[in-house]
This record gives structure tokens, sequence and C-alpha cells, in this order.
């Protein structure tokens, strides 16, 4: 089911099933039956209806001017049926259509069962007045016998299969252009090589066609199998199990089609299973991952499912043929995974009919099928009740779901409250659960930074329409602050190990868990003076923090208590000086000597070594000047000399 979205209304979102409709909640869960076949508007449908804006088509096997069938339209508003053929026989135009019609523009194709140039049954098409009637093929013996199934259409090719007839008497797929030229054969069926006896009709994705026979493999079952639309690369993907096992696996003998969706087929056997009464199941398109999703059992499910499933989201809607309260079929909906069942209507002959065929018809929330048997009218002719239309309609439910307030990783579990007008419980789901993820059925745990969508469910019951809401869920990195500690040192030192601390790590994490290490640098060096110089921290990069920088301050200090004498531990000399001064260590080392003038500027400025120093003085003017020399462990002294 698509999730249509409402407008937002004080930070709620308020969803509706499919569409916004003001008096959902006033719309009534109600069986409807829409009109009683009479006989000469047709009797015994076997197919389903065909929408088209607010007309429903469809066929019936009996009926009509001839009791041959005819092709019909109602309203579904007036409930008022026209017919818009006869099936007379023959080869006028064929008779006993089985299999429902398949409408591309004002286009209707179908097939017949019988009739046609060898009595074999006929493809034809017919506008949507009932003008234009063509005969497109007409079946033999050879190219397929007997075709109960639909046709669908891909471009201007026309697909189908035949019960019988063929190379080995057990039925073809066949192609044919929607102008009746290039019928070809794409198989033969081939028992328990390929299957037999197909009922139902094919299914079409991209280039491949999947499709259900009712006997056949390795079995004598029925297959599951895919081929090409061209023919090619036939392939076996189930094999159902024996006919004689009333307790399979697997169920048998499939009269009807196959949903596809995300690359699973959904289907139904019409026997076998726990109780012999059919069962419903899913498989992979592949051939993998058979699953029984439901062991049909008669009053409780239902029995004998001999149409298809549709599918409407994660929900499927099928009828059975028999079983139920009146043992006469019933109308129920699964999801896809196998749970909610629920059953909503239970044939009951004369009010609702009884032995639906063929399979439900969706208009948002409303459901339109035929039974073949049942209803206010019967015929002596016939022998039997003619069948009946009706329709099934959900109450709608709405969903309530609050908008998230911002979030950040390492935030705690929180709840979930959505709520639904129905009062039924809610299912939560995580679009991507590498983000979060939702546990003890309604409380969402954060994984990760990103976004995600977070569903809230309801998947209905007989009287209600599933719903859905959703909102985006956007979760931030979380906040770390990286601070520079403060440091100390001394002039002419250098500087000191730069360190740095955390705050706002969660989930008990610590540095190690991020992708790189931030740094602290500064740019004072040795020969930087006294002052206060900014610790700057940079380069971190984490997938769950982002980074708040706080700097530091590196304290650069003079030693002013040794500034103001000449350490009596070292020797200046000759003083005056002529053109070579020496200095002599003593017992912390000199690492440089600066001379000035007068004025403060430095005229010479030499690195030390460890032994005693010379110091060229041949080009310094007659004068005074400051020797300061600076040691080894962050202290200085300053000496006066004489130039002579």
């Amino acid at each position: 089911m698509k999730r249509i979205y409402a407008p937002k209304i004080n930070r709620t979102i308020v969803l509706f099933a499919l569409f916004n409709l003001c008096a959902a909640g006033k719309t009534q869960a109600q069986f409807q039956k829409m009109f009683d076949f009479d006989g000469p508007k047709g009797a015994i449908p076997q197919s389903s209806l065909v929408l088209a804006g607010n007309m429903l088509y469809g066929t019936t096997t009996k009926g009509g001017t001839n009791n041959m069938g005819v092709i019909f339209k109602i309203n579904k508003t007036t409930n008022e049926v026209s017919p818009l053929l006869n099936f007379a026989g023959g080869t006028t135009n064929g008779s006993n259509p089985a299999g429902s019609l398949t409408l591309s523009g004002n286009t209707l194709y179908g097939m017949t069962s019988q009739g046609g140039a060898h009595s074999y049954g006929i493809i034809f098409k017919v506008d949507t007045l009932g003008n234009g009637f063509t005969d497109l093929f007409d079946f033999s013996t050879t190219d397929g016998v007997l075709p109960r199934g639909s046709l669908i259409l891909s471009g201007n090719v026309l697909y189908g299969m035949a019960n019988s007839g063929g190379t080995n008497n057990n039925g073809v797929i066949f192609k044919i252009n929607t102008d009746g030229s290039g019928y070809t054969r794409l198989l033969n069926f081939n028992a328990a090589v390929s299957g037999a006896s197909p009922s139902g009709s094919l299914t079409l994705s991209d280039n491949v066609l999947y499709g259900m026979t009712s006997a056949g493999g390795i079995n004598g079952g029925g297959v599951v199998f895919k081929i090409n639309t061209d023919g090619s690369n036939f392939s076996k993907l189930v094999d159902f199990d024996s006919s004689s096992s009333s307790d399979t696996t697997k169920g048998n003998g499939p009269q009807g089609s196959l949903v596809l969706a995300n690359n699973v087929l959904y289907g139904m056997t019409y026997h076998g299973g726990k109780y012999a009464s059919g069962v419903l199941f899913k498989v992979n398109t592949d051939g993998t991952g058979f699953t029984k999703l439901l062991n049909c059992a008669d009053l409780n499910s239902g029995s004998l499912p001999s149409g298809s499933f549709i599918l409407s989201g994660k929900t499927l809607y099928a009828m059975t043929m028999s079983g139920g309260a009146s043992v006469i079929g019933t109308a129920f909906k699964i999801n896809t995974d196998g749970t909610n069942f629920f059953k909503f209507v239970d044939f009951d002959g004369t009010n609702k009919g009884k032995f639906p065929g063929g399979d439900l018809t969706q208009s948002e929330n409303v459901f339109y099928g035929m039974t073949s048997q049942g209803g206010a009218n019967f015929n002596s002719q016939i022998g039997s009740t003619l069948g009946v239309i009706f329709k099934y309609t959900f109450t709608l439910q709405t969903i309530t779901f609050n908008s998230f307030t911002a979030t950040a990783y390492g935030a705690t579990d929180f709840s979930l409250a959505a709520t639904t007008s129905s009062g039924l419980a809610l299912k939560y789901s995580s679009s991507d659960e590498t983000v979060a993820k939702i546990v003890n059925n309604n409380k969402v745990h954060i994984v990760k930074p990103g976004s995600c969508t977070i569903y809230a469910d309801q998947a209905g019951n007989a009287t209600y329409y599933p719903a859905s809401a959703s909102q985006i869920l956007t979760i931030a990195k979380a906040p770390l602050t990286v601070t520079a500690n403060n440091q100390t040192r001394k002039v002419h030192v250098e500087n000191p190990p730069l360190t740095i601390n955390y705050s706002g790590f969660v989930n008990g994490e610590d540095n190690t868990t991020l992708s790189s290490l931030p740094t602290a640098a500064c740019s004072a060096t040795t020969d930087s003076p006294a002052g206060d110089y900014d610790i700057i921290v940079s380069g971190g990069t984490a997938d769950n923090y982002s980074f708040n920088y706080v700097k530091g301050t590196l304290t650069v200090t003079s030693n002013t208590a040794v500034d103001q004498h000449v350490s009596p531990d070292h020797k200046v000399y000759p003083n005056p000086v002529g053109d070579r001064l020496w200095i002599e260590n003593g017992t912390v080392p000199v690492i440089k000597v600066e001379i000035m003038d007068v004025h403060g500027n430095i005229v010479i400025y030499q690195a030390c070594g460890t032994s005693n120093t010379a110091v060229n003085t041949f080009g310094l003017s007659r004068g005074s000047y400051m020797v300061k020399l600076f040691y080894k462990d962050g202290s200085s002294s300053t000496t006066k000399i004489i130039k002579q």
C-alpha cells in the first residue's frame, strides 16, 4: 500500500490509508450485493472484474441471448448492468469465456474456452461499448485448446496459455500481436518435464513470464515456472507435491496465477496442505525460499482457493471456492509474511452468493468480486442459481504520529506513541536498522548518526482497512568538546608537550573510537619573547561525533631575577675588549649570546657550544655595549663591556 501524507497540523501528521478522506471514520465496513445475475445479462461468472473509471467490465460463462456467455459492464455507483456482447458459439464469436478481460485504452481483449473455427476457443478484442468485435485467433489442437486464464499485454503483444493441446496435449504458452498476427507457441508443456494443464494466467516482469500449471512436474501436482518472452530459458522453480497426498508441504493443483513484488512470487494451490484444502505460499523468483504462509482449513479460513491474490502494500487479498461458515466460500486477507489472517466474508448463498471462482478487484478501500453461483435467481436450464456481483467496503482508519524532536547519537531509547482511530495496535519498523531500530515493540534505539524513516503500520482486520504513517528521524552526531590544556614555560626553552582533554563521549566510548585524533599546536618558538600564546586544537574526525574545539594558553615567562646580574659562575673577558671577547662556561652552560648597543639594537648574535666561546668583536665601533648570556636552564644574565 502506498503511503500518502497529509499536511502537518500542530506538529502532528495525520495519515489516511491510500487517500485522504475527511469522513473516513464514518465509513462502515460492509458487504453489498450489487447485482443478481438473471440470465439475459449473464450467468455463472468464473472470472474477475476489470475496473476503468466508474465502470467494471466482466464476462460470464453462461447466460445472454444464446446462453453461451456475455461481456458486460456495471456502473459501480448505480449498479446498473449493461450487456456489451452476447457470445453465439461457432465461428460467430466463440462461447463460454472462462478467463477475465484485459483492458488497454478503450479496447478489451479476452478468450473463450469454446467456439471458433475448431470449437476450441478463440482470442478476441472488442471496444468498451461492445463494438468492433474481432476474432483474432482460433485455437486448434496444435496451437492450444480450452484457454481458461486471461491475457496479459506488453506493448502490442498479448501473452497467454491454453489448458491443453499443443505437441504433447499438455497445454501451451503463446504470444500474439494485438492485430491478430504473429501467433507463436513459446512452449509446449510436457508433463513431468515442464508441467501440464495451466489454468491461470501469466505474470510479466521485464522480459520474464512467470506462471503455474495445475498438473505435471515430478510429482504430478503442478509446477511454478518462468520463461523469457521469446520462449527461451524455461526454468521450473517449484514442483508441487503429489495430488494423492492430503498432508503435503507445498500443496498441489494450483488453478490461479501468481503476483510478484520485490522478487517474491505469491500464490495458492487448490488442494493439498495439512487439511487437503489448499495452501497459500510465497517463493523467490529464482525458486529459493519456498514458504507456506497458511494451510487452508475449511470453516476457519475457507478451502479450495481457485483464484489468485491481489496485493496491496503488505496485504494479500483473495477468495476460496469452499469452506467458511456455510462451506460455500470466503474472502480473506493475510499479510505477506503469513501473519494477520482475517476472513472478512463468509458467502452464504442467496444474500452474498456462493462459490467465487475469480479474483477480487480493488479500488482504494473497496473490493469488487463475483460468485459463480448463488444470489436470488435460479435457472432451470442451467440447473443452478446464477451468481452475483458484490463489493466489500473496509472502514478507513487514521494514524496520528507525532513528529520527532531533535536527537543525537548517544540519546537513550525513547518510546513511540502513535495512535489509531480504530484503537487497533500498531507495529513500528525502521527503514534502516543500521541507523535506528525498534526494540521492545515501541521504542527507538539509536545505532549511529544519520536519517531513516520510522513507520507506524496498522494491518487492519475484517473491518478496518490497513493504514500507515511515517516520520523522518534525523540523528545528529554527538557533540564532543576537545580542550587544549594550559601550559607555561620560560623564554628560550622548548615548548612542553601540548595535551588535550575530551568531554562528551557517550555509550562508554573514548578516543579510540575516533577516526583521526585531534592535535594541539602553538606558534611560540624558543625565540619568542615572554607573553601568552594560543594553543589551537584541530584535525579530529569521527563517524559519530562532531568536534567543538576550545583553545588553551601557553604562557612564556622571563626570569627577571637573574636578568639583573652577571652570574659569578661565568666569566666574560677581556673588558675593555679589543677584537675578540671570550665567554667562559660555568655550572649551567651558555647556549647563546647577544651584544646590544646603547640603543638596544642587537649587533651580534651567536650560539654557544659546550666549551668556552670566542666572539669576534672586530667590527664593533668604540663605545659601551651590553652582553646578554642565555643559559640552558632558561635564565639569563647581562653585563656591560667597553669596546676600545
